[in-house]
C-alpha cells in the first residue's frame, strides 16, 4: 500500500473533520518540539513532529478538490513576498 492508499484509508475511517483537528494537534506539538530545540533539547522530537504535521497536511491536501492547487499559488505568492524581503 503506498502513502496516497494509507492516506485515502484513514480519510475514510476517521473523515476530513478528524483528520483537520489532529492536523491542529500535531501544529501544536511542532510548535512545543520546535522551542525544545530552541533551548537544545533533540532534534529527533523536531523531525517527528514535522513528519507528523507533513503526514496531515498532505492527508488534508488530497481530501479537498483543488486545495492543492490553492495551496501551491499562495506557497509561491509567499516565498515571492520571502523574497521581496531578502532583496531578492
Amino acid at each position: 500500500m503506498d502513502r496516497l492508499d494509507v492516506y485515502f484509508k484513514a480519510l475514510k475511517k476517521w473523515g476530513l473533520e478528524a483528520q483537520v483537528l489532529m492536523l491542529a494537534e500535531e501544529a501544536s506539538e511542532l510548535s512545543v518540539a520546535a522551542l525544545h530545540f530552541r533551548r537544545g533539547r533533540s532534534l529527533h522530537e523536531l523531525a517527528e513532529e514535522i513528519a507528523d504535521v507533513k503526514i496531515m497536511i498532505e492527508q488534508v491536501v488530497i481530501a479537498i478538490e483543488d486545495f492543492g492547487d490553492l495551496v501551491a499559488v499562495v506557497t509561491e505568492e509567499k516565498i515571492n513576498r520571502l523574497k521581496e524581503r531578502l532583496g531578492s
